[in-house]
């Protein structure tokens, strides 16, 4: 990711927060980590310049691959059965740069998010959100998204 997709998920994550709106980093890939617990005395590790040690290293998968850079919940007003009652709805958000695509795995994902009646899109910039939470919402109001989906 780069640091202008980094900063634009932090303005969205900042931008849709006070609504009740919360989005988390989800990395992909894989990752170092030791089966050491780490003591306060570094043991575990060593630090040098530049360099970390771990001790028995082992891979960690983190989020599968396609996975959108932020995800979390949109809080969703249901009506008119649950009239005044709000509910999480899962929420996926590829950040991406003015000329950014999405991949194939990343494509896949969203495919399958809106097939389940998540809010997911592609955010180029911090308004961008708001685009992707209307059109999901005007999926309902045209008979778009639903139980029979």
């Amino acid at each position: 990711m780069s640091s202008f997709e980094t900063a634009l998920g932090k303005s969205i994550q900042l931008d849709i927060s006070p609504d009740g709106h919360r989005l988390f980093r989800c990395n992909s890939g894989y990752a170092l980590q030791s089966n050491k617990k780490l003591q306060p005395t570094g043991h575990g590790m060593t630090k040098g310049p530049r360099r970390l040690i771990l001790e028995n290293p082992y891979w960690i998968k983190l989020h599968e691959e396609g996975t959108p850079d932020y995800c979390g919940w949109t809080i969703v007003e249901i009506t008119p059965e649950m009239v005044g009652h709000k509910i999480p709805v899962f929420t996926g958000v590829e950040v991406k740069s003015s000329k950014g695509k999405l991949a194939t795995a990343q494509r896949r994902v969203m495919r399958g998010l809106r097939r389940a009646n998540a809010i997911a899109g592609k955010a180029k910039k911090a308004s961008d959100f708001w685009e992707i939470l209307r059109s999901w919402k005007q999926g309902f109001e045209h008979g778009q998204r639903g139980a029979n989906q």
